[in-house]
């Protein structure tokens, strides 16, 4: 799009009550999203043609002081670094893991507001495995709670659904997970799960779950 034409499907789209989030992976196109003042980016890789990495501080403050959230979906470099055959593919994405890692981290640091996806279905990405993304998030800096918060309360207040669902809340919807541990000293604890209740019912952990 022309950047006249992004300004006008984002104003347009703010004007209906609705939200605005780019797939964005190029360091361009993520500063082109922020001139245009959409909600929140998909993936926001900073890449540079070619795929080299290009994290660019003073982007990463604008990203921080407009208030748009990026939902880095480390997971799926995760499961290309382990899953693929050994090669040079693997060993590709293997380095884009640590440099993405380590540029959520730098995100994070600068205050820019995060959700956690995984991108599930794409290539070796199951949608089974969300608890990968969360350990990405932990390995890139965020302490176990801030992960908690990127999948729930964040989550639910960039499709503007906060009122909802999200948190704890008198009101909103019952969704509990019980798991095995103290979640808050280690992540992967989320992974020992004990109980699930979905809207105040509790969901069978085994069969039919109706």
């Amino acid at each position: 799009f022309l950047p006249e034409e992004f300004a006008a499907i984002v104003e347009t789209a703010h004007g209906l009550g609705r939200r605005v989030t780019v797939h964005c992976t190029a360091t361009a196109a993520i500063a082109r999203a922020v001139e245009a003042r959409v909600d929140s980016l998909e993936h926001g890789y900073f890449m540079a043609p070619g795929g080299a990495n290009a994290y660019d501080d003073r982007l990463a403050s604008r990203l921080a002081e407009a208030g748009i959230t990026v939902t880095p979906t480390l997971q799926v470099f995760r499961d290309m670094s382990l899953l693929l055959p050994p090669g040079p593919e693997r060993d590709f994405w293997s380095r884009r893991r640590e440099t993405l890692v380590e540029n959520v981290g730098r995100l994070h640091r600068a205050g820019v507001k995060l959700t956690a996806g995984s991108d599930a279905g794409w290539r070796l990405t199951r949608f089974d495995t969300y608890a990968s993304e969360l350990d990405e998030m932990s390995a890139a800096g965020l302490s176990p709670l801030e992960v908690i918060h990127a999948a729930t309360g964040a989550a639910a207040s960039v499709i503007g659904r906060e009122d909802e669902f999200g948190t704890l809340t008198e009101g909103l919807s019952a969704d509990l997970l019980l798991v095995q541990g103290n979640v808050a000293e280690d992540i992967r604890r989320i992974e020992h799960v004990r109980g699930v209740f979905l809207r105040g019912r509790a969901v069978p952990l085994t069969g039919d779950a109706g």
